[in-house]
């Protein structure tokens, strides 16, 4: 059984860590890689973990629950939700490639490249507003 509340709890998570990553739109990419400014490198870099580890979650929560299927990797998930149209096969692709950038984050850390920290910030908070978007949209059908 879907714990609707518990997905709404994660939605919500997702848009305030998204909001808070905003402040870092249209910065340059000098003055968002400075030593000045590291402290807030390392607060988007946990906001952006925060925001996919709450997609993975809701993910795996509706994936289990409503049983479509098994999966090895986290980001395998998402296919599986795609092929039951509970979300598109292009946010699907989207956030694939999010959680393997999320497991880099969190897994090889020493290898996060801030380029690619700035370039999700500059283009793709998006991607977390349509996956937001999608997901309360299967929710409704589904009530």
């Amino acid at each position: 059984m879907l714990d609707k509340e518990r997905i709404q709890e994660r939605l919500k998570t997702i848009l305030r860590e998204r909001s808070l990553l905003t402040d870092f739109v249209g910065i340059s990419f000098e003055e968002f890689n400075n030593d000045k400014n590291i402290h807030e490198y390392y607060g988007t870099l946990h906001h952006l973990q925060i925001a996919l580890q709450a997609v993975l979650d809701i993910s795996q929560h509706i994936t289990s629950q409503l049983l479509l299927g098994r999966y090895k990797k986290n980001r395998e998930v998402f296919p599986l939700l795609a092929k039951k149209k509970i979300i598109t096969k292009e946010i699907s692709n989207k956030m694939e490639k999010a959680i393997g950038a999320r497991n880099i984050f969190v897994h090889q850390y020493e290898d996060v490249d801030p380029k690619e920290i700035y370039n999700i910030i500059q283009n793709n908070l998006s991607d977390f507003d349509e996956f937001v978007s999608q997901i309360d949209k299967f929710l409704q059908r589904s009530s």
